[in-house]
């Protein structure tokens, strides 16, 4: 056992850490009420609220220094279990927040953490991680990798043989599709019997801000399929197109981004923000023909509804070193197959001229597995999952993959 005046510096130590990361967190004093269900981080949390939350006594953990307890109780908790976590601040602090808490089930959107799978085991609660975007190779072999994970419930079976592929320990794999895309498609969704938009480019802006920590294939090929979408749009002035904005904390920069671009087409190109929309993308990416991305997670989703979806990255030939998306006998129609011009007016004239029967039918394997698509949406699935977890103890084992 370490001397405890090295521990409780190492502790002092990461609360300061928390307190300084955001400009100053809010300070709860008081020792933690009982709760059914703490969610992990408050990423995406309207997402879960509405489907999972609402009729549910719920409790954040805040990991990003928006929260912090300091409790006197809590604090000297964390303390005592310094042991159990080998050690890590961070982890004794949470821990003790989940006895404190006592909760059933700890629900997070969250799935390229570590934290969640390395508290399993010293918790009596059930955990649940819902896969929250597209992964690859480079992002679970990071630093640092990814090691565990608890219940997971992801898109397919494509992330089933990516995290057995990378050695990431799962509890069990639950291939369940999207929940923002099912609560989508079930609850918020307006119909209409025509598309509005011809072509809908769903953005990966990424500011100057970030460009020099992201791979430098990955930044060319964003700005290649921007640069190749608006090319498009000057030669073909009579399609009418969108752009589905990411929405990032440099919104403002990404608007003025597309605001420039789209100066250079015959008419104006909509720029469509989910800023207090949090599905206005997705309404986009649904009223939209064909969708133009290179590889983000709702053109995966909508690939799932059975949309045209244009994707820039394909196989590793042109991707980054570790960060394949498909497999080499995926569909073709999908994916660029050279990153060039010439390829991606090739290919979406073909996908303008394929009709969407012969469309599904040519990728129905393709879409299966990247984005499985359950008989009923998965914001279902976990309410009955959490509601037998909270009656029962546990959930029913049958419903996953385990992969041991």
């Amino acid at each position: 056992m370490r001397p405890l005046t090295v521990i409780v510096h190492k502790l002092w130590r990461r609360i300061r850490y928390l307190l300084c990361c955001n400009n100053f967190p809010k300070l709860l004093y008081t020792y933690p009420l009982p709760c059914d269900v703490v969610v992990f981080d408050r990423v995406s949390l309207p997402a879960l609220q509405q489907p999972l939350l609402q009729k549910r006594r719920f409790a954040i953990i805040h990991c990003r220094g928006e929260a912090l307890h300091i409790n006197p109780r809590l604090l000297w908790q964390s303390l005592l279990l310094l042991r159990q976590t080998a050690g890590n601040p961070k982890y004794a602090y949470v821990l003790a927040l989940l006895k404190a808490y006592r909760a059933k089930v700890v629900l997070t959107f969250i799935d390229n953490n570590n934290t969640m799978g390395a508290l399993q085991h010293l918790s009596s609660a059930t955990f649940i991680s819902i896969q929250n975007g597209m992964r690859t190779a480079f992002t679970l072999q990071g630093t640092p990798p990814i090691k565990r994970m608890p219940l997971f419930y992801c898109y397919g079976q494509r992330d089933i043989d990516l995290y057995q592929s990378c050695h990431v320990k799962t509890q069990a794999f639950f291939p369940t599709g999207s929940l923002k895309g099912g609560y989508f498609l079930d609850n918020v969704v307006q119909k209409t019997a025509q598309t509005h938009y011809d072509l809908c480019l769903i953005s990966q802006y990424i500011s100057s801000q970030h460009t020099h920590t992201t791979n430098p294939l990955l930044l060319d090929g964003i700005q290649k399929i921007t640069d190749y979408f608006f090319r498009y749009l000057q030669e073909n002035p009579q399609l009418k197109a969108c752009v589905a904005l990411r929405g990032s904390t440099e919104h403002a920069d990404e608007t003025a981004y597309y605001r420039h671009l789209s100066q250079s087409t015959l008419h104006p190109v909509t720029l469509i923000s989910q800023k207090g929309q949090p599905f206005a993308t997705y309404q986009a990416a649904y009223d939209s023909q064909i969708l133009v991305t290179y590889h983000s997670t709702l053109g995966f989703e909508a690939l799932g509804w059975g949309k045209k979806v244009l994707f820039g990255a394909g196989t590793a030939e042109i991707s980054p070193p570790h960060s394949w998306l498909f497999k080499e006998d995926s569909s073709t129609i999908i994916r660029l197959e050279a990153l060039s011009y010439t390829e991606f007016c090739r290919k979406l004239k073909t996908l303008h001229t394929l009709s969407n029967t012969h469309f599904q039918q040519q990728t129905q394997m393709t879409r299966q597995y990247v984005m499985h698509t359950p008989d009923r949406p998965l914001y279902q699935i976990l309410d009955e999952t959490i509601e037998e977890i909270l009656h029962h103890g546990k959930p029913n084992p049958q419903q996953g993959l385990k992969i041991d």
